[in-house]
């Protein structure tokens, strides 16, 4: 419950936030920056799988290019086949400093990343789970679904078996929390950046721990190295990186049969010179191979915290820059998984559409 009122305070400071900040005067040494964006996500040819939904909220503050921080709220909705929906609440915290040491050729950064938040299951129940029900299966034939996981159905099944009108029955399952996790990570980050903006190289740590109230799966710890280098070419219209993630977990209840993943990311950004295509700025192209369980990835401020293992992505986008202190984000991709415990194969697809400003 408190976690559920510091989230939802987190999300409605920023958004004030948003609102009542002046346009700074050119003097001021802070930059703020506030960014929403949202994805969804369809999977296909999953037995589990269904969607997800992802909202996130972020205000940024910059002092002089040397130091700074950040307040952010993510929330996930995933939607599963066997009527279950999976929320996740999440609070997120940003720190970093950065530096120019003597004898080394450009810019240290030491930033730390912060989440903390609830992942809650919601089972709905009712609809036919009495033997003596008169009406155990899917009254409605236009209704994709025998389970009935939609509310709005008009006949979700008699719960009553004493019934003898099933249609006289409470029209709306009855939703319940069958068991809570409790989500903490930490990721410290140092990079560095030279003095003409040509090469990047960082090393991060992610700590992550999984604390749940199902006893059946047990609690999680996962530790991540991950380390990225990236050049300009073209006159620096072109950045190329690449990342590599080292990933080990610690609890078999949920990760049956796997300890240990690796994966690379190989990330392409072009500027375009001319600003065609109404005002385009900028298109990137990622791809991902490997294995992938449970990652963090600073780059995006992103959890992948399904439980089955993602083997591979290919992601397209661009920026447009609306004005001087307006940016808009869109993306689309495909991603593919494995569901080791039922040993399934399945896909993604989803899009994802941002929206910046800087004051």
């Amino acid at each position: 419950m408190t976690n559920s009122f510091a989230l939802k305070s987190a999300s409605v400071l920023i958004l004030l936030s948003l609102n009542s900040i002046s346009l700074a005067q050119e003097t001021s040494p802070w930059q703020l920056i506030g960014a929403a964006n949202f994805s969804y996500s369809s999977f296909e040819l999953a037995q589990i799988q269904d969607t997800q939904y992802e909202t996130g909220l972020f205000l940024d503050a910059i002092r002089l290019n040397k130091t700074g921080g950040a307040i952010g709220y993510i929330r996930q909705d995933q939607g599963l086949s066997n009527r279950d929906d999976i929320v996740n609440d999440i609070l997120y915290l940003n720190g970093w400093y950065s530096g120019f040491p003597e004898r080394v050729p450009g810019k240290v950064t030491l930033a730390l990343n912060f989440y903390h938040g609830s992942e809650s299951t919601r089972r709905s129940s009712g609809g036919g789970s009495s033997p003596g029900n008169p009406n155990p299966g899917n009254t409605n034939p236009g209704n994709t679904d025998p389970g009935n996981t939609d509310p709005g159905n008009p006949d979700p099944g008699n719960p009553d078996p004493g019934n003898p009108n099933p249609r006289a029955a409470n029209p709306s399952p009855v939703t319940v929390t069958s068991f809570t996790d409790s989500l903490t990570i930490v990721n410290p980050v140092l990079s560095f950046m030279n003095y003409s903006k040509s090469l990047y190289l960082d090393i991060a740590y992610a700590a992550s721990d999984y604390d749940t109230s199902n006893v059946t799966a047990g609690n999680l710890e996962v530790s991540q190295w991950s380390l990225a280098i990236g050049f300009s070419m073209n006159e620096q219209y072109d950045w190329l990186q690449l990342r590599l993630f080292d990933t080990d977990l610690s609890s078999d209840a949920r990760t049956p049969g796997i300890d240990h993943t690796l994966s690379a990311s190989l990330g392409w950004t072009h500027w375009l010179k001319s600003k065609r295509f109404f005002n385009m700025h900028s298109f990137t192209a990622s791809l991902l191979a490997g294995e992938r369980l449970y990652a963090v990835d600073h780059d995006v401020r992103k959890i992948y915290n399904l439980t089955d293992m993602q083997t591979g992505s290919l992601i397209v986008g661009a920026n447009w820059k609306i004005n001087n202190d307006i940016n808009l984000h869109v993306y689309s991709g495909y991603e593919r998984f494995e569901d080791v415990s039922n040993n399934d194969n399945y896909r993604s697809i989803f899009i994802y559409t941002g929206i910046s400003k800087q004051w």
